[in-house]
């Protein structure tokens, strides 16, 4: 056991080192390389909705077979294969002269990221377990973030200072060369175990893959089926605006250059900040209510850059800045909207059920990229508003709809009640309770409402029986019996009434009654600080078990003898009542 724990963390490891090294070589540009297709090679909005159309058609074309090809051919050598792919585009940056080759280039960066996703998702979960796995894939997106937070200012001032934008071309051609030995060095170290499938004949594979589709759209049946179909065709959307930003950057707000290098720093400092709230987050309020937290910060952040549009908007040259730290801020939640959709599925699915996820996207983006750029010609301002009403009505429409995926279950082995703790009402029976404990097993009693004697008592081994006042402190203590007295209003009035005459105070009801509303706010005051609960809102019932913590056959034993008791006390009552007559 312990060597495969040794086994996956060093794999993992290697992940780590992967992000890390591809996030500094890419970084090399300063956040630039846009500028450069814009301003050296011409490239016009008309140019980035052909790219981002290619981009989209590639990956529709692949995205069905991509998690069959997984399956045959293995997750290790569709990860090596995808890896040396992805260096290519760099060199097709460098030997380009138009808009052309960035069209090559972004279909080749399609087919590797489509098939690299399958694999990806295997290999995350192979190397990561259940309540770390949010965690985990922040610490891949943080660390590859990191050199963010220096490479691209550093860059974009070195770019300005030794050769202004021409000096990019050579620096696209020394992130291939480097690319290709940090991929030489990830893929003869990484080690995957894995289960290959032979490559059957083109029927047998159309037929399984039928097969394979029907199955997942099976899975999903209890899982959200419509609603997760619905979500994944309304992420089409997103697809207006994704281009066009750098375009926006330049020719709206045209910055000073070291804002570019800026931009990539301050998001990853967004992100860093984020990295661990988002981990408590999605393991306490669950992934779908941690997504639904941080996305507004996106919607913040882009009404930002739209007023920024205006020359008498307040710095408007260095919004850009503050808009990509609120996006940094935002994209954290991608662990747990990542964890939300791989959770969704049994393991064994994955590869087919991530090309079903990007099948339907791809599908109907077809047409927006160019349907972007068309806005653009109206108003450069459009694109990025649209696409961001839509993505609020996609979310709070859609996504709310979809079920959580994480659901936190009760630790395995349960600790044994050291303490008897007792709460209630007043006049519910409380202290008469304790009483009759006390003298039945001798264990003694602690009443006085003191947080730091009742941490105390906590911790000592010899048990107590801790109640009253004191009980409402201790009722989260998980080593603790824990049990709530209730009675009606009524039945407590009249309890209060005996006990005054048993003092020799002879007391009307309405008196009684209110004394007993007085000390029902101060019960409610203490049972809301400590427990965060209210007393007026209990449904009725006569018995209340948690069977948590205790177990059925007990809960039988109980039931059993109250029943009993109850009904050998009702017949007794009704003898009395004839003996009178």
């Amino acid at each position: 056991m312990n060597v495969t724990k040794k086994r996956k963390r060093d794999s993992f490891s290697l992940l780590l080192y992967r992000n890390f090294f591809q996030s500094l070589i890419g970084g090399l540009t300063g956040g630039l390389g846009m500028v450069y297709f814009r301003d050296i090679l011409h490239v016009t909005a008309l140019d980035l909705g052909l790219i981002s159309t290619a981009s989209i058609l590639s990956h529709l074309l692949l995205i069905f077979f991509s998690g069959w090809i997984v399956l045959s051919v293995g997750p290790k050598n569709i990860f090596t294969l995808t890896s040396y792919l992805t260096s290519l585009p760099f060199l097709l940056y460098f030997l380009a002269g138009d808009a052309t080759l960035l069209i090559v280039s972004s279909i080749i960066s399609s087919v590797a990221s489509t098939l690299l996703s399958p694999a990806w998702d295997y290999i995350i979960l192979t190397f990561t377990g259940r309540s770390e796995r949010v965690h985990k894939i922040n610490l891949l997106n943080i660390l590859s973030s990191i050199p963010r937070l220096i490479v691209p200012p550093v860059a974009a001032y070195l770019i300005d200072l030794y050769g202004d934008l021409p000096i990019i071309r050579e620096i696209f051609l020394l992130q291939f060369i480097l690319h290709l030995i940090v991929t030489t060095y990830i893929v003869s170290q990484l080690t995957l175990e894995e289960r290959k499938k032979p490559i059957p004949p083109i029927k047998d594979f159309i037929k399984s893959l039928i097969k394979d589709y029907r199955e997942v759209y099976k899975q999903l049946e209890h899982r959200g089926r419509r609603t997760w179909i619905t979500f994944l065709t309304a992420s089409s959307l997103l697809y207006i605006s994704a281009s066009l930003w750098p375009l926006y950057l330049r020719e709206v707000i045209n910055p000073p250059q070291i804002v570019y290098g800026l931009i990539p720093a301050v998001s990853t400092l967004g992100l860093m900040l984020m990295a661990y709230p988002v981990r408590r987050l999605s393991v306490t309020v669950g992934r779908k209510k941690t997504v639904l937290l941080l996305k507004p910060l996106r919607y913040i952040g882009i009404t930002l850059l739209l007023l920024a549009y205006s020359d008498s908007f307040p710095l408007r040259e260095w919004i850009p800045v503050l808009a990509w730290f609120l996006f940094g801020l935002h994209t954290s939640y991608s662990g747990a909207m990542h964890s939300m959709a791989i959770e969704t599925l049994p393991r064994r699915y994955l590869p087919m059920w991530n090309s079903f996820r990007g099948f339907f996207p791809s599908i109907f983006s077809i047409p927006f990229p160019l349907i972007g750029a068309y806005l653009w010609g109206i108003d450069p301002r459009l694109p990025f508003l649209v696409e961001m009403i839509l993505d609020i009505i996609r979310l709070y429409g859609i996504f709310v709809r979809i079920p959580e995926t994480y659901v936190k279950l009760p630790p395995g082995k349960k600790k044994l009640p050291r303490h008897i703790i007792i709460y209630g009402l007043p006049e519910s029976g409380v202290e008469t309770t304790t009483n009759l404990l006390r003298r039945r097993i001798g264990i003694p009693p602690i009443m006085v409402g003191d947080v730091g004697l009742v941490e105390r008592t906590l911790k000592k081994e010899e048990p107590y029986i801790i109640s009253g006042d004191a009980g409402i402190i201790a009722a989260k203590e998980k080593e603790g019996l824990v049990v709530l007295l209730v009675a009606p209003k009524e039945e407590r009035v009249k309890r209060k009434l005996r006990s005054a005459r048993e003092h020799g105070d002879k007391i009307p009801a309405f008196i009684a009654q209110e004394e007993l509303e007085k000390e029902d706010k101060e019960v409610d005051k203490m049972v809301k600080k400590y427990l965060k609960s209210d007393f007026s809102k209990l449904p009725p019932f006569d018995i209340a078990i948690n069977t948590e913590r205790v177990p059925e056959d007990v809960v039988e034993e109980i039931l059993t003898l109250l029943y009993r008791r109850m009904k050998r006390t009702k017949g007794t009552k009704a003898k009395r009542t004839s003996n009178r007559s």
